[in-house]
């Protein structure tokens, strides 16, 4: 699923191509992709005006619309923005386009159907009805302090909790785990603020490095997890076969040698491989 860096991505795309752009038609390719709105009234509140910014929150992506109100889009596990120029045809899975009078047009491209289309009164207002925490990457030390202290369960689970941190998802929290030397079953009260300022920082870099690179996993430093994160995959650091596992329900990658556990029996529903 795009985790925060692929939805900035996304974001950065339509800020740069679909804004400042009239909407003549909005299309619907099918209806389960909308959440709240029927067809015809997203077809209403948006033809004869034009997208204003483009905004991320965590993994929400919203369009502000001229006038008033947004379009929120939410990708699901396989999600993302198409820019079309003129004449050329709409791509597969195209489940909302949205066409301009200059005959470009804006995709959303949705082939598992795991994504949402809203019609918003404004971003804001969202962001506080779904109880969404602070956005990852913009939280300063001071945030991230103030939404990590208080938790008791596992610091991988708060790390992927959206009302704690916005933006988050399985495979950036094993990465910033591993990079800061944390198991993902360590309680959270067991971190102290040393830990907080290494885990603050290592996300800060981690998401700037993934977006200076594109998303492009498979351009990531060797020494990250995420190319070694699978059923055969070693340390980067030590060699050791890495762990994997389920913690809060999700599947983990670890290096039981490099990240501390802090407490016993910690792993005792984990395999090895």
């Amino acid at each position: 699923m795009p985790e925060l860096p692929e939805v900035e991505t996304f974001r950065r795309i339509m800020e740069k191509r679909a804004l400042g752009r009239t909407v003549r038609r909005v299309l619907v390719g099918d209806r389960r992709i909308l959440a709240g709105v029927a067809a015809v009234r997203l077809s209403r509140g948006l033809v004869g005006k034009r997208f204003s910014a483009a905004l991320r929150h965590g993994k929400q992506a919203f369009l502000t619309v001229e006038g008033g109100g947004a379009v929120g889009i939410h990708f699901g596990m396989s999600g993302l923005p198409v820019i079309l120029e003129k004449g050329e045809p709409e791509p597969p899975h195209s489940r909302v386009v949205f066409r301009f009078t200059d005959d470009t047009a804006l995709v959303f491209r949705c082939p598992r159907m795991f994504g949402k289309v809203r019609l918003l009164q404004s971003a804001n207002r969202f962001i506080e009805q779904r109880g969404l925490g602070p956005d990852a990457l913009a939280a300063d030390l001071r945030a991230f302090r103030k939404a990590m202290k208080p938790r008791k369960g596992a610091v991988k689970g708060a790390l992927l909790n959206q009302s704690v941190l916005a933006g988050i998802g399985n495979v950036y929290a094993d990465e910033v785990l591993f990079q800061t030397g944390i198991a993902p079953e360590t309680p959270g009260e067991r971190l102290d603020a040393e830990d907080h300022r290494r885990l603050h920082g290592n996300l800060r870099r981690i998401f700037t490095t993934s977006l200076r690179l594109e998303t492009d996993w498979t351009a990531v430093p060797k020494t990250w997890l995420i190319p070694n994160r699978n059923r055969d995959g070693s340390c980067p650091r030590c060699r050791n076969p890495l762990r994997r596992g389920t913690v809060t329900g999700r599947t983990t990658f670890w290096c039981a040698s490099c990240q501390s556990d802090r407490s016993e029996n910690l792993y005792s529903g984990g395999t090895s491989r």
